[in-house]
């Protein structure tokens, strides 16, 4: 997933807009956003994939 999908597929799933990243670091994204007509922070934090366990 891009960086633009993800910033899609958050938009959708939260109900936000104008989600505009603003800086990165390790595993998380912190963004600006509008949710409803109030400004927002959204920090995003990426799991990497667990292996299956046998």
């Amino acid at each position: 997933m891009t960086l633009t999908q993800l910033m899609a597929a958050v938009e959708s799933a939260l109900g936000l807009r104008k989600l505009q990243p603003i800086g990165s670091g390790g595993q998380k994204i912190v963004a600006t956003a509008d949710f409803g007509g109030h400004p927002a922070i959204v920090k995003i934090v990426l799991i990497p994939p667990v292996p299956p366990t046998g």
